[in-house]
């Protein structure tokens, strides 16, 4: 039936309910905008604390918004929907429709927690998460719990689990070698089991590999591109595909891949699709934006910052930055542009560095006529200084952060009055006290700073200065508060021939190495120390050692050779923590050793406090399981040597048996039943030629004869 309504014709169904025997009129219209609404709750996506703007910037406002939305996925006819206020302005939140779910789930990734300005960061939720959300009843009814659907066995969308490896029940390392033909070996590490093998694979990489920060992933490089591999059953997660590639570094939390070919973008190719750097989604394989490398100038190639990493990371993967000519350039994520559309003019810029925990940049410039080198703290959005402080005489600055961000090492390399005479003394920023103060510690003229580490845990730091190699001491500092407010000096351990410092994950206990020279009669010395008492507690010495590594645990140290450096003795050893030798392997070609990096703790600070406080009541369990295991090991090499001796003794036995019934049925056998053949063998065992010289030589007679 055609009915006039509100001037507009309607098609209007009659139908039967079902059971009724009623008849209903449906609309049309209705019908389409509830099945519009069943398939928009996975295809909406609604943004929250979006500006709210006036009616002469609302137009503007959705164009940006459309923008924004079209570059993270497809979106569907109706678009961007802003609703409006009263006035006509923008209400504080959206509506974006995309082609299909998996766009919109694409997309969601993306918009949530995307920053528009300094003060709007945006919320994304889909349209059937958000009426659930007002669905919800304000008082719980446990009769609403939807139990969860068990999983079906040949549920073939169950994902590959990443995290598979740290629920170990013994909490074992593992760790990766890459060796020759290019293979790469992983295996499982017990102090008192050893080694396991969990996963081998020959032509596995093409030149190196290298963790996640986290150790999620391992990468390994090829000519096309960078694999991703992970799982218990070490698949292939994702491919990027990037020809020649040199160089891959993941952000700090491994939401992007940054990867490098190592080319610079030669003058007048800027405009070309010579694009030498390029970001990627980790999770879905997505190129973000690629980047031109300029080929650094001539005056510069005394900078401090190394040509890679080209960007540096934020902690939480918010922004990421590059240096440039007298500049820093901040990028925000997702949206992988440049941070309020303009980089931070830093004349003179040298060297910065993010804070491991904050949003915070550290830089410094050198001098310029009667103007001091400057040591600055800039916060990021805000672009606000935080700290800065000018310093003379100054030829180069490194900057060390401590790991969880408390304290800012400024290691400044300075002349004397007269220039000709340089020494090395220390800025020490105090990251968590008002005002930021600063530490100040100086070493002697012509005294050579070798090393300085930081502690992970705790507040002591470790410097190697003196006069290189036999003759330099190690010194050990506490930035604790005492009563002058001066830095504590703990120790000094005089005249030592070391050259590196490696710390403990776990902190207190100390390495100290000497590396490097395989001439030098010192190379590949250890020795560990527990600083807490002041104590050696272990040595050790492996020739032509290149690289030491603790496992993230603290547990257990490397020490190995890489064929990289040495051609000859390549191997490694596993010590624990207080230097002994648990597993030596000698390989012919060792390239990289690389422990499985683990995410931080769970724990809050207060329950690993409490941890540490009922230490000895988990260490007597834990001990207990690790004499079991010992006793374990013992049992099962006992019960193989006693098999073994039980098939051998098993073995002489048949062989005894058989000749016992030999010998008897020769000795029953008459002897004119026997028929002896003797038989003769000759064999040549050698050949030689020897000249009779008293026998007389042949004549003509002879000849003809």
């Amino acid at each position: 039936v055609s009915v006039a309504c509100d001037g507009n014709l309607k098609q209007r169904r009659l139908l039967t309910a079902q059971g009724t025997g009623k008849m209903v009129e449906v609309d049309k219209f209705s019908m389409e905008r509830d099945k519009w609404m069943r398939d928009a709750v996975s295809r909406v996506v609604v943004l929250e604390n979006v500006p709210k703007a006036g009616p002469e910037k609302y137009r503007r406002l959705k164009d940006v918004l459309t923008s924004i939305a079209r570059g993270v996925g497809d979106i569907g006819e109706r678009g961007v929907y802003l609703p409006k206020s009263e006035s006509g302005g923008a209400n504080g939140f959206a509506f974006i429709e995309y082609a299909n779910a998996t766009a919109a789930n694409k997309a969601l990734k993306k918009l949530h927690q995307y920053r528009m300005d300094q003060s709007h960061e945006l919320a994304a939720i889909t349209l059937g998460e958000l009426q659930g959300v007002l669905q919800t009843r304000n008082e719980f009814n446990p009769d609403d719990v939807v139990p969860a659907r068990p999983p079906k066995e040949d549920d073939s969308s169950d994902k590959i689990e990443l995290p598979s490896w740290l629920r170990d029940e013994r909490s074992r390392e593992q760790y990766a070698v890459v060796q020759g033909n290019n293979a790469i070996e992983v295996f499982w590490f017990d102090s008192i089991v050893g080694s396991e093998a969990n996963y081998a694979r020959e032509h596995w990489t093409d030149s190196r590999s290298s963790w996640s920060p986290l150790g999620t992933y391992l990468a390994t490089y090829h000519f096309q591109g960078i694999v991703l591999w992970g799982g218990p059953s070490w698949d292939k997660i994702m491919r990027f595909p990037h020809p020649n590639v040199q160089f891959a570094q993941f952000s700090c939390q491994e939401r992007y891949l940054v990867t490098w070919n190592g080319m610079e973008t030669m003058p007048g190719e800027e405009n070309n699709d010579i694009k030498c750097v390029i970001i990627w989604d980790v999770l879905t394989g997505r190129k973000l934006r690629a980047f031109p490398v300029p080929p650094m100038p001539e005056s510069d190639q005394k900078r401090d910052n190394p040509v890679w990493p080209i960007f540096k990371w934020s902690h939480d993967d918010k922004y990421f930055a590059r240096a440039g000519e007298d500049m820093i350039s901040v990028y925000t994520t997702p949206s992988m542009g440049l941070l309020d559309k303009k980089s931070i003019r830093i004349p003179r810029l040298q060297n910065f560095e993010w804070s491991p925990t904050d949003p915070v940049i550290a830089y410094w410039t050198p001098e310029e006529g009667d103007s001091p080198a400057r040591l600055c703290l800039i916060e990021i959005p805000s672009r606000r200084e935080l700290r800065q402080k000018g310093v003379y005489s100054v030829e180069n600055v490194k900057l060390q952060w401590k790991s969880n961000g408390d304290y800012l090492a400024c290691r400044i390399l300075r002349f004397t009055k007269n220039r000709k005479v340089q020494y090395t003394n220390f800025e020490l920023i105090h990251m968590r006290d008002k005002d930021y103060p600063i530490d100040i510690l100086d070493f002697k003229e012509k005294e050579i700073v070798e090393a300085f580490e930081w502690e992970p845990k705790g507040n002591r730091f470790a410097v190697i200065h003196g006069d290189p190699p036999n003759k330099s001491d190690v010194s050990f500092y506490s930035m604790e508060s005492t009563s002058n407010g001066q830095l504590k000096h703990l120790f000094t351990l005089d005249k030592r021939s070391f050259n590196q410092i490696f710390w403990s994950p776990a902190g207190n206990f100390c390495m100290l190495a000497r590396l490097g020279n395989p001439n030098e009669s010192v190379n590949g010395t250890f020795e560990w120390y527990n600083v807490s008492d002041q104590e050696l507690i272990g040595a050790a010495e492996h020739y032509c050692s290149t690289n030491v590594e603790w496992d993230p645990s603290g547990r257990h140290v490397c020490s190995y050779t890489s064929f990289n450096k040495f051609k000859t003795d390549n191997g490694y050893i596993i010590y624990n923590v207080s230097g002994k030798q648990l597993m030596t392997v000698t390989l012919d070609k060792l390239y990289q050793f690389l422990w499985r990096p683990r995410p931080p703790l769970l724990l809050s600070a207060e329950a690993e406090k409490n941890v540490k406080k009922n230490i000895k009541k988990y260490r007597d369990q834990f001990e207990k399981e690790d004499e079991e295991l010992k006793e374990s090991k013992r049992s099962g090499r006992a019960a193989e040597r006693r098999t073994l001796r039980e098939q051998w003794k098993s073995y002489l036995a048949s062989r005894e048996e058989l000749l016992h019934k030999v010998q008897q049925k020769k000795e029953e056998a008459p002897e004119d039943e026997y028929e002896v053949i003797e038989e003769t063998k000759e064999i040549v065992l050698n050949v030689e030629e020897e000249i009779d010289y008293n026998r007389p030589m042949l004549t003509e007679e002879d000849m003809r004869d």
